[in-house]
């Protein structure tokens, strides 16, 4: 269970963590997005990959957006 609180009927996406933490620990870039509306558990998937990386010794890069950058677009 994550510190971060039980993930419930997150399985598929908890195994595509794994899988992802495993390819990082082979010396594989890795990057997860997540999209999809407010409340559904982005964040707290999220938390759960960054503490398996750490857990497995993954150097753990993560940024976070701000409500002002919120306008800008690519060119």
């Amino acid at each position: 269970m994550s510190r971060h609180g039980p993930l419930f009927e997150r399985d598929h996406e908890v195994e595509v963590l794994n899988r992802m933490v495993a390819r990082a620990h082979g010396d594989e870039a890795a990057l997860a997005l997540l999209e999809g509306p407010a409340g559904i558990g982005k964040s707290s998937l999220l938390a759960e990959a960054r503490d398996r990386a750490h857990a497995a010794g993954v150097r753990v890069l993560a940024a976070r957006g701000s409500e002002f950058e919120r306008e800008l677009q690519p060119p």
